[in-house]
């Protein structure tokens, strides 16, 4: 039997030791083997392997110009299989690779999306954010990546994590607020209770309280007020925050620019803004701080009266 039909039976399961021994001894087809015995330990779908040779070779009929030498056709014969078994590999190497990276979910501007987790948990992740986690492996390793924020309603079981570049939460079974964004690290708790861990230090909240960090360091203690964060029900809350925080929060919720002077932006207040309206939005930012804005298309200046 030649080795193209012994790989065919190779492929398949059908070969014997002996017949292996014969495809090994060719340097040729040893390649197909050592790519065989690579892609084995990868986890694919189920496929049918014999309809995916006959297509192979419905394919290859079609497509081929049969040769005047018998040699040349053996030899093409040879490229197409050296070809279709690395095409099947990179294939396959391609399905490890990304089954394995998790899910990615991204919100734009103005956007905020339902999250439904396997296990029943569900993530509101607010405007311009983004979470990951690992479906395949969820039910034995509840961990999520955040960056930006996200409302989160936990269903109790194992250990639940929210990782981000500033500390983490864990939890068993509640509903909880983490905000993670550039320096400022914010969680609340609405029920149950939450542990929280930046750098070296760790503590706990209950329901109805709240912690905030800027640059890893403790600011505040907080009490939370309601069931859920004002922005899941669009609208934005801040707690003597400078102007510069507020105004990047506006911007990620409309889809402007703001122009102003620098030097304003750390001027401190306690304001709450609407996402359905933005000259109501600015009315309310700038009123406390006596300042007044012009909207020019999609540009917003701010600057005092």
């Amino acid at each position: 039997m030649d080795n193209e039909k012994l790989l065919h039976k190779y492929l398949n399961g059908e070969a014997s030791a002996e017949e292996v021994v014969q495809l090994k001894a060719d340097p040729e087809y040893s390649q197909y083997v050592k790519i065989a015995e690579v892609s084995a330990g990868f986890e694919t779908p189920s496929f049918n392997r014999e309809a995916v040779y006959e297509k192979i070779l419905a394919t290859r009929e079609a497509h081929s110009v049969k040769p005047l030498l018998v040699s040349k056709e053996k030899a093409s014969n040879r490229t197409l299989w050296i070809a279709m078994a690395a095409a099947f590999v990179a294939l396959v190497a391609g399905y490890f690779y990304i089954s394995n990276q998790g899910e990615t979910i991204t919100t734009d501007i103005a956007q905020r999306q339902k999250i439904a987790l396997p296990d029943g948990s569900e993530v509101v992740l607010n405007a311009a954010s983004e979470l990951q986690y690992n479906k395949k492996s969820w039910s034995e390793n509840r961990t999520l990546q955040l960056n930006g924020e996200a409302f989160f309603d936990v269903e109790k079981g194992s250990t639940f994590t929210v990782t981000t570049n500033q500390g983490t939460v864990e939890v068993l079974g509640t509903e909880f607020n983490v905000y993670s964004r550039d320096s400022v690290f914010t969680v609340q708790c609405y029920e149950g209770s939450v542990a929280v861990a930046v750098g070296p230090y760790k503590t706990k909240l209950s329901q109805n309280q709240g912690i905030r960090f800027v640059n890893s360091a403790l600011i505040s203690e907080q009490n939370v007020i309601g069931s859920s964060p004002s922005w899941a029900v669009s609208e934005s809350s801040f707690r003597n925050a400078t102007l510069g925080r507020v105004l990047a929060e506006l911007k990620r919720q409309y889809a402007i620019t703001v122009r102003i002077d620098d030097n304003l932006l750390s001027e401190k207040l306690s304001v709450s803004f609407p996402h359905n309206n933005l000259e109501i939005a600015l009315e309310t930012i700038v009123a406390p701080l006596k300042l007044t804005y012009d909207i020019n298309d999609e540009e917003v200046h701010i600057y005092a009266k």
